[in-house]
């Protein structure tokens, strides 16, 4: 489908539309089973020709779509290529092959490209500055490495933040949001089938991501970590794809906008609910109420009563059902908080993480942290033994890092990368939640939405206390490319409100 895209006259060449060739869901979809399977071909085990060419397979499906300059196709291609973990040590195979296209693409089309203006403000493109000088100051100060992998490290965060600021400058359109969430939604029965699958092993594909037969679980009981081959992430994932639904299904606004679309997200809010519980996240299962209430107090008197109490017996339902034939266990949360003495649980609990399995290597950052004054950080390394090096100054120590994103982040990039790090994080919620505030003249479709990314990103930077979303790089994309949208969406509001109240002050011009 060809969709017109206007580009505001910057020069004599923009001042000629642009014709977008909108791709399809199946489409998409091929792409990215495509590009999937070519990319377990990149990894070691094959020969170098067999790895150059399933490489040049991905650069080729994804710099199709800025050929076709759909940007939309394009995000969510990196978006769900990185909940797999392939070729993670050198940043990413599908991260590396996108870079790869993007630079293809300013060469062959330049300003007549896929990319339009960046949805990052003056303060972020500052802070991701900031970031990149940490890491280039960690480069040229750090002593832990050789020269040579200090600088690849470098080079490849360099790449990232390169990724990041171009998906920044995808623009979306309504019928997009549609798009994304109806890939959710299929994605999210891959996900789950892949999940029930690292519990039963009904399905020997090397395909399939899955746990060495070596792996070990706390209580014997075995963790799905989904795609991203990591339970902490997969919980914190599940958690967020619930709470950005909610809001637009207990308000209507879903289902008035696309019937379609509203069912769609009663099925990814249900089988990121079985996500959640099969990841024996104790902190996404305790959060999800929390973040539901903030939700309620939010919506006020847009709350739809029926959906609202629909809502709330599909999930008791649920529980009864499951409580009645064993489908799930949830013995798991109990006994995994079997040792909190909550009533005793103090804040300096809290802070040094004694209550949360974390006391010894909270305790380890914090000397690290006052042995360095968090002046110079250690620098942010993808390959696993350098990345435990940066935390624990051994390259075979059992722990990977310290389950928390923010003192984590001061060892890696000090004090001034941490803080800009986080910045970018505060900066957009306060952002998003005063739009939403300011927002009752256009309640609908989008500033459901907002409150959904609003509520995420909330409970995110909560739940970072007791993980870290920068462990694997691939699933520091996903959170960066969902920062992106939530950043597009609150320039779509913005302008939605003002256009809103242009039209309210003409009419009541009008009326006088």
């Amino acid at each position: 489908m060809l969709v017109q895209t206007p580009i505001l006259p910057q020069s004599i060449e923009q001042d000629i539309p642009v014709l977008r060739k909108t791709e399809s869901i199946p489409l998409i979809l091929v792409k990215l089973a495509i590009s999937f399977i070519l990319g377990n071909f990149c990894l070691k085990l094959y020969p170098v020709p067999v790895n150059v060419a399933a490489f040049a397979g991905i650069f080729i499906m994804l710099f199709d779509s800025l050929r076709r300059k759909d940007g939309f196709s394009f995000l969510v291609q990196v978006f769900f290529l990185n909940h797999f973990i392939t070729g993670n040590e050198f940043g990413g195979v599908f991260n590396l092959a996108a870079v790869f296209a993007i630079v293809m693409s300013e060469v062959v089309y330049g300003k007549r490209g896929a990319f339009g203006v960046s949805s990052l403000n003056n303060a972020t493109k500052i802070f991701l500055g900031i970031l990149l000088l940490c890491q280039f100051v960690a480069m040229i100060g750090g002593d832990k490495f050789g020269m040579s992998q200090r600088a690849l490290g470098f080079i490849i965060f360099t790449a990232l933040v390169t990724l990041v600021y171009f998906l920044s400058k995808v623009s979306f359109e309504l019928e997009d949001y549609k798009r994304l969430f109806y890939l959710l939604f299929i994605f999210s029965l891959f996900i789950l089938y892949v999940s029930f699958n690292q519990r039963l092993n009904f399905s020997g594909s090397n395909f399939l991501p899955n746990y060495n037969a070596d792996a070990d679980f706390e209580f014997d009981f075995i963790r799905s970590g989904g795609t991203f081959l990591n339970y902490e992430a997969y919980g914190e994932y599940s958690l967020s794809m619930m709470v950005l639904v909610i809001p637009g299904l207990i308000s209507g606004s879903f289902w008035k906008e696309d019937v379609k679309l509203f069912f769609a997200c009663v099925g990814i809010f249900a089988i990121s609910l079985v996500g959640v519980i099969l990841s024996g996240t104790r902190s996404s299962f305790f959060l999800l109420p929390l973040a539901v209430v903030f939700i309620l107090f939010w919506l006020g008197r847009r709350m739809q009563p029926l959906l609202l109490l629909l809502f709330a017996a599909f999930t008791i339902s649920a529980y009864y059902v499951n409580q009645q034939y064993q489908l799930i266990d949830l013995n798991i949360f109990e006994e995994r908080s079997a040792n909190m003495d909550l009533q005793h649980l103090t804040f300096g609990d809290l802070l040094s993480g004694s209550q949360m399995n974390r006391g010894d290597i909270f305790g380890y950052a914090f000397n690290k942290i006052g042995q360095s004054g968090g002046l110079v950080g250690e620098g942010y390394y993808t390959k696993v033994e350098a990345y435990k090096m940066t935390h624990f100054d051994s390259a075979t120590y059992p722990i990977i890092d310290y389950h928390n994103f923010y003192l984590s982040s001061i060892v890696l990039w000090g004090f001034a990368g941490a803080i800009a790090f986080v910045a970018i994080f505060i900066l957009t919620i306060i952002s998003g939640i005063s739009l939403y505030a300011k927002s009752s003249i256009v309640r609908g479709f989008h500033t459901d939405l907002l409150l959904g990314f609003n509520t995420v990103f909330i409970f995110f930077m909560i739940n970072q206390y007791k993980i870290q979303f920068i462990r694997e790089c691939n699933y520091m994309i996903v959170i960066l490319t969902m920062l992106l949208i939530y950043k597009s969406l609150i320039k779509t509001v913005r302008q939605e409100k003002q256009i809103a109240e242009e039209e309210a002050m003409e009419d009541s011009l009008i009326n006088l």
